[in-house]
């Protein structure tokens, strides 16, 4: 089960008890938004989610939910100055112990983020959940549901279908697309944007997909977030933006923002936009924040991808976000305002990795 399914049936579970729910995710914040205050007005709320949540709840239970915990990492986020809004939350509501909060984050950033190792190294305080991969069986099951004998995949792209992401990508792939093997999300990704495209362009204006997705990717990466105001869109006819919604490419969110159905599809239409234009990557490296410098192990990777070889130097190899490395996913669970996914009657919060969203769902990853 992906981390997505986890956190949903949380919300669902404590929405069933009676309890006040406030969920929200970092990615849809920006760099200035550095207190809790500006998170919740980017957000469009009055106020701090925290003070928000605690005065709804009025003494009683609720939960607050924060996703998206890895944007704001300093191993892989884009935005990693943003931290202390949370931390800012999480003090207003030591003294609110009938509010519940689950954070969501990689476990890769849990453990190389020295801010969130401290969060979830409070030795009585906090327990973590494993989430691993799917397992052979499931992913069987999925493949024989579709139509697509697992047998003729092969063992490597059996083990990358293991990651929900990389299976629910694969399971909108044309039928004869289901039958070639995969050796990497790029090669998905690749495969995807051909048949989407190719789908969505009978419909579309002329050079509306280049025009519409270059911009975003620039916004986006200018901005250092996976999702920008949907004004900057105006240019564009709402007719081609609700053909690319209706493909599976952009999703809308709910604080009037659009972005691409999953981070590391913007990953991957950034690197691709960066290798065709020839661009240098060390100078793109020197010049860059923080967030962007992430950026650059997807065009390392999306490089070898091409052509074999090494990543430059100075280029750490780091695993994309969600992309599904291989490494165990966790959700770990913090006494004090916290709660965990499965029991949510017991004083838990919940650090997991990563969305991995179906490509179908109405939010990006």
């Amino acid at each position: 089960m992906g981390k997505s399914a986890v956190i949903e049936d949380a919300i669902v579970l404590a929405a069933d008890r009676g309890w006040p729910v406030l969920p929200f995710r970092m990615d849809e914040v920006e760099a200035d938004d550095r207190t809790a205050q500006a998170v919740g007005l980017r957000l469009r709320l009055p106020g701090s989610p925290a003070a928000l949540i605690a005065q709804v709840a009025g003494g009683g239970p609720a939960l607050l939910v924060v996703d998206q915990l890895d944007a704001v990492s300093s191993y892989s986020g884009r935005i990693p100055e943003v931290f202390e809004a949370v931390d800012e939350m999480l003090e207003a509501l030591a003294t609110s112990p009938n509010v519940k909060v689950v954070l969501v984050a990689r476990t890769v950033d849990v453990e190389k983020d020295p801010r969130l190792t401290s969060l979830v190294g409070q030795e009585g305080t906090v327990e973590r959940f494993a989430l691993g991969l799917l397992d052979d069986q499931a992913v069987r099951a999925v493949l024989e549901q579709g139509g697509t004998p697992a047998e003729k995949l092969g063992a490597e792209t059996l083990a990358l279908l293991r990651t929900p992401l990389h299976l629910a990508v694969f399971s909108r792939l044309t039928k004869a697309a289901r039958t070639t093997a995969y050796r990497s999300l790029q090669d998905l990704y690749d495969r995807y944007t051909d048949e989407k495209r190719r789908e969505a362009e009978r419909s579309l204006t002329h050079e509306a997909w280049p025009a519409i997705t270059q911009q975003l990717v620039e916004e986006m990466s200018r901005r250092e977030t996976v999702t920008v105001p949907y004004a900057l869109l105006d240019r564009f006819a709402r007719t081609d933006l609700a053909v690319l919604s209706s493909a599976g490419i952009l999703l809308h969110a709910e604080n009037g923002r659009i972005g691409f159905f999953h981070e590391t599809y913007f990953d991957y239409l950034f690197a691709r936009s960066f290798v065709l234009a020839g661009h240098d990557l060390h100078d793109f490296l020197s010049a860059s924040g923080h967030g962007r410098r992430r950026a650059v192990g997807e065009v390392a990777r999306h490089t070898r991808g091409r052509t074999a070889g090494p990543p430059p130097a100075g280029v750490e190899h780091r695993p994309p976000s969600g992309a599904g490395d291989g490494t165990p996913r966790t959700v770990s669970g913090r006494r004090r305002p916290m709660a965990a996914a499965a029991p949510l009657l017991g004083p838990v919060a919940a650090l997991g990795t990563r969305l991995e969203a179906d490509p179908r769902a109405h939010r990006p990853g």
